[in-house]
């Protein structure tokens, strides 16, 4: 196991942009012993001071991806030897934060996803690699149990759910912890109450205590500020019509503000993979499937097979249909400025930049 571990290539975390720029962590591969084990085959965390070029060697041999905040970074260490979270074996990854400083702390918790903000890291423990431990009182072992530890006090904390480790499940955000909790591997509750226990569940953690925001999201999340972005399955949701097309088969996009009030509905039928919604400065940008959304033709070039682009605007509730038919790719520039493509051919074969086709993706920009 520990091989497989170390075979694998390590990739930068996508929320690295948090850390301090005057330092700098990664990895080395430079053919020698850098962790004192007598192989060369670890990939060992190395802090790089980025004004003075000095460099201090952690001795630490990680696994997984490094996020960084608030000067400090959270990765995952391989035993290799070592039994780091007390469970009796040497085979787990142990989750571990750095100080930029160089000061390491254990968190003894067998991880492989951990997300870090200024003030805690909130890691999903696995209770199979945790010496077998029951962590969330469901009779079993199989889950991976979402637990915040607080760096302030040093106290750690359970929340009692479970998540699965995917791609936007997990996302911390101004002093909160954002994630989707799988209802079968937390004891098969029904967190959304509609019924059953088969949904991710969109939930807030935030000062020791963990809200239900009750939308079962069928994708990642995403997170500006206070808001967060997710597709709501109408089929997990109690089979409830959330666009008013006449059927429950779609993924609605909803917005939540965790500053307060509950979730909006767009009422807007969203593809639930790609860069199809995102946030675009004080707006949220998506692309609308036409055939989920009652068939309606609303870029009115006579179908309903496009993807439209709208603008949703969470102060005001402004919502905003631009009428162009899209092809997913976008651009953001400081002071609200974005860009698009716009399809010729899903425009009513329009040619949009005089080249006399309609076979073209043409950039428009939107202020």
């Amino acid at each position: 196991m520990v091989n497989a571990h170390r075979r694998r290539k390590l990739r930068p975390s996508p929320q690295s942009g948090k850390g301090q720029l005057s330092d700098i962590c990664g990895w080395l591969d430079q053919g020698a012993d850098l962790n004192g084990d007598s192989d060369l085959y670890d990939r060992v965390l190395h802090l790089v001071n980025a004004e003075n070029g000095r460099q201090t060697n952690t001795g630490l041999d990680v696994y997984g991806t490094l996020d960084v905040a608030g000067g400090r970074v959270a990765c995952g260490v391989v035993e290799s030897g070592f039994d780091l979270n007390g469970d009796g074996d040497t085979n787990d990854v142990v989750a571990h934060v750095v100080e930029f400083g160089g000061t390491v702390r254990n968190l003894g918790w067998a991880a492989y996803q951990w997300a870090l903000d200024e003030e805690f890291v909130a890691v999903p423990v696995e209770e199979i690699y945790q010496g077998g431990s029951d962590l969330n009182g469901d009779g079993d072992a199989w889950d991976s149990v979402l637990f915040v530890c607080e760096f302030a006090t040093g106290k750690s904390a359970g929340t009692g759910l479970s998540i699965l480790a995917s791609p936007g499940s997990l996302l911390t955000q101004d002093g909160r912890v954002i994630f989707l909790a799988d209802e079968t591997a937390s004891g098969g509750q029904d967190l959304n109450q509609d019924g059953d226990a088969l949904d991710r569940v969109l939930h807030v953690h935030q000062q020791g205590a963990t809200a239900n925001l009750g939308l079962a999201a069928v994708a990642g999340l995403q997170v500006e500020g206070s808001r967060v972005l997710l597709s709501v399955a109408e089929s997990a949701q109690g089979g409830v019509d959330r666009n008013g097309d006449g059927d429950v088969l779609d993924s609605v996009l909803a917005v939540a503000d965790l500053g307060g009030g509950p979730p909006v509905n767009l009422g807007l039928a969203t593809p639930t993979s790609g860069p199809y919604v995102q946030f675009v400065g004080d707006w949220v940008a998506c692309d609308v499937l036409e055939q989920d959304q009652g068939s309606k033709d609303l870029n009115g070039d006579g179908d309903a097979g496009d993807l439209v682009e709208f603008l949703y605007l969470s102060g005001t509730g402004q919502l905003i249909n631009l009428n162009l038919a899209t092809w997913s790719q976008r651009a953001l520039e400081s002071g609200g400025l974005f860009a698009f493509g716009v399809r010729e051919d899903s425009q009513g074969a329009r040619d949009l930049n005089g080249d006399g086709d309609s076979l073209d993706q043409v950039l428009h920009m939107v202020r």
